[in-house]
This record gives structure tokens, C-alpha cells and sequence, in this order.
């Protein structure tokens, strides 16, 4: 009988860590919605990174998360939580993600599979994959993005099209020109 009441215990004692770290994913997920780094920051370990999953780096540190997110914030960024799954140490998401170059440019919503490393009540690292279906989706949204350019081209628009806040309102003043052509 205790052994069996031991295991119930650990049992539920780590099924309540894994739901944790997912509410804790949960959480940074909707405060990410803000898109205010100082909402995402009390998630994050002073390590944090995201990589793909082949290893190109798609967020260095927390000082380019910064900076990624004011550019978010002028794009409006949006991630919708399709799926999470909690395991130990580790938290995997599907999530769907878009911004106003996606709504002005008609571009589908790119859908990833993220790992994420939670230790210590902080998240470490996340690990992006892509779905099947992606690089369709990709090759797409390229297309129209690739229109977008040839037209800011075209018309002498200058526009920044680095991942800084200036560099995403140039965009959007680029954009609501494009939308009216």
C-alpha cells in the first residue's frame, strides 16, 4: 500500500511540475502577445536563445529579443497557442504565428512546432521546428513578398527592412502604400 501511495505522489508530483512549466509557457506565450519585452522578461532565463532546429539563430540573447520585440510591437505580432504538450524539463508548442505584413500582404500565418527548455522556473531556450506544409507555405508567402519589394523598388521607397522599430515603421508606411495601388 505505501508503494503504491508513493508512486500516486511522485506520480502527481511531477504531472504538477510538467503542468507548470506549460502554464508557464502559456503565460510568456500571452505576455509575448503584448508584445512589451518587460512582459516577456520575468519568463526568460539570462541565457535565453532561440534557435532553429538546424541551428541558425533566430534570437541571440535578450538584448536582440529587445530589440525583436519593438519591431513586433509596430508589426502587431500575433501567436495563437494551437497545442502544448509538457514532458519533464521540456514544453512543446504548435504555434501559429502573423503580423501586418502578413494581413497586408495576404501572406499565410507560418505555423511552427517549438520546444521550449524550462529549468529552474525560467525558460532557457527555444527550439523551433517547422510543420508539414511549410515550405509551400513559404514559398507563397516569399512570392508575395518578393512583389512587395519589386514594388518599393520600383517606386523609390525607402524602406528599412532590418528587424529595428524604424525599420518596421518604414515597412508599414510602405505597406499602406502598397494596399492602395
Amino acid at each position: 500500500m505505501k508503494t503504491v501511495l508513493s508512486f500516486l505522489f511522485l506520480f502527481l508530483g511531477v504531472f504538477s511540475i510538467s503542468s507548470d512549466k506549460a502554464q508557464l509557457v502559456r503565460d510568456y506565450i500571452a505576455a509575448g502577445n503584448t508584445n512589451t519585452f518587460s512582459e516577456v522578461a520575468p519568463f526568460l532565463d539570462a541565457g535565453y536563445k532561440e534557435l532553429f532546429i538546424d541551428g541558425s539563430e533566430e534570437v541571440k540573447n535578450l538584448a536582440h529579443l529587445q530589440e525583436m520585440m519593438a519591431w513586433r510591437k509596430v508589426m502587431q505580432s500575433q501567436i495563437e497557442l494551437l497545442d502544448i504538450k509538457s514532458k519533464g524539463d521540456t514544453v512543446v508548442t504548435t504555434e501559429k504565428h502573423q503580423n501586418l505584413l502578413d494581413s497586408y500582404l495576404k501572406r499565410m500565418p507560418r505555423t511552427f512546432k517549438i520546444k521550449y527548455v524550462v529549468e529552474a522556473g525560467k525558460i532557457q531556450q527555444a527550439l523551433i521546428d517547422t510543420v508539414p506544409g511549410y515550405g509551400q507555405i513559404l514559398r507563397s508567402n516569399g512570392e508575395k513578398l518578393m512583389a512587395f519589394h519589386t514594388y518599393c523598388h520600383k517606386n523609390n521607397l525607402n524602406v528599412d527592412f532590418s528587424r529595428k522599430p524604424e525599420g518596421a515603421r518604414s515597412v508599414l508606411e510602405a505597406l499602406e502604400q502598397y494596399s492602395k495601388r
